[in-house]
């Protein structure tokens, strides 16, 4: 194989070790893309317990923030054209909804939503199919959480 093809199929593995969930440290060539990566993680961290976004850049939300930006972005795409934020749109992502009409400083904010699924939060910006993606771990984490919860009941 070329070095480069090499190169290329170490950074996929590393991706998607990353996506699983273990704690690979990722590379400037994945962290400095433009479009960043998100993952389900309960890896420990100092402000959540249990399940929270990660973003290839380290920016992290709790889950039910990361199920607001899937619920924001699928009522946006569904308008099917590009969608950007005016200073009178308020949707913030994870802010506390008592700080939600007095702040930005808690939260990102949501910017831009392109018809292609682009989406821009805060000074970060996903590819649709990683929001899509997210929802579908976010979905697949309830029904997980729902078995186990209905299994413990029986």
């Amino acid at each position: 194989m070329r070095p480069k093809c090499d190169k290329k199929l170490k950074l996929q593995s590393l991706v998607d070790r990353w996506r699983a969930g273990e704690p690979v440290e990722l590379p400037w060539e994945i962290r400095d893309r433009h479009f960043a990566l998100v993952r389900i993680t309960d890896a420990p961290h100092a402000y959540y317990s249990g399940y929270y976004m990660e973003t290839s850049r380290n920016d992290t939300l709790s889950l039910e923030s990361a199920r607001d930006l899937v619920t924001h972005y699928g009522r946006i795409r569904a308008k099917g054209h590009d969608w950007k934020a005016t200073p009178e749109d308020r949707i913030y992502i994870g802010v506390p909804p008592s700080k939600a009409r007095k702040s930005s400083a808690w939260g990102y904010r949501l910017t831009r939503v392109k018809a292609d699924g682009t989406t821009h939060l805060g000074c970060t910006a996903f590819e649709g199919e990683e929001i899509e993606r997210l929802g579908r771990r976010i979905a697949e984490l309830d029904m997980h959480q729902a078995a186990k919860a209905a299994g413990a009941a029986a």
